[in-house]
């Protein structure tokens, strides 16, 4: 549906941040041209890792919310 990827300064990973947190607040996730409306819950996964001398952070978010996924324009 949505895929990013690239090389950001600290400011735009933080800027990126906060308005992703602003979005799941509101209820409402909007990546690229699809818009997503967030249940009250999700499956929360964090880890860190160390590979070949770099650190590696994953944050993955899981919600169950089929019905709620709508692609703008459609």
């Amino acid at each position: 549906m949505y895929k990013l990827k690239k090389s950001v300064g600290r400011e735009e990973l933080v800027g990126f941040l906060v308005d992703l947190t602003a979005q799941v607040r509101a209820g409402q996730l909007k990546l690229g041209n699809t818009t997503v409306s967030l249940p009250g819950g999700a499956l929360l996964e964090v880890k860190l890792e160390e590979e070949n001398g770099s650190k590696k952070l994953e944050v993955e978010i899981e919600w169950f919310v089929e019905e709620g996924v709508r692609e703008e324009g459609k």
